[in-house]
């Protein structure tokens, strides 16, 4: 048993096997039994990016606001995320000016 997207309750009476009658022997199969289903863990976490807000600074910096969406569409439950955005990978300290240092706090 289980419920439809729209709430409606939805059932399955069968029968499962190679002798569906069971053993009764009256020829007709409605002895119920189980739908074997097996549903195997896919975990997918989707995650998606945003530049909120840029603003320009007048040493010619940036202060540059992120926002990041998670979503598990996945089968199981996602516990103990961490996500690290490492801007020092993406602007490393050869694109800063003499004797600047990046400010990634």
């Amino acid at each position: 048993m289980g419920t439809a997207p729209d709430g409606t309750v939805v059932t399955d009476v069968s029968v499962d096997g190679a002798d569906p009658d069971g053993t009764d022997g009256d020829n007709n199969p409605d002895e119920e039994s189980g739908t074997p289903v097996s549903i195997d863990p896919n975990p997918v976490l989707g995650l998606a990016k945003r530049n909120v807000k840029t603003e320009l600074l007048a040493d010619g910096s940036a202060n540059v606001t992120f926002e990041f969406n998670l979503e598990n569409f996945g089968n199981v439950n996602l516990n103990n995320l961490t996500l690290t955005d490492n801007l020092a990978l993406t602007f490393p300290c050869d694109l800063c000016g003499v004797g600047d240092e990046p400010d990634f706090g």
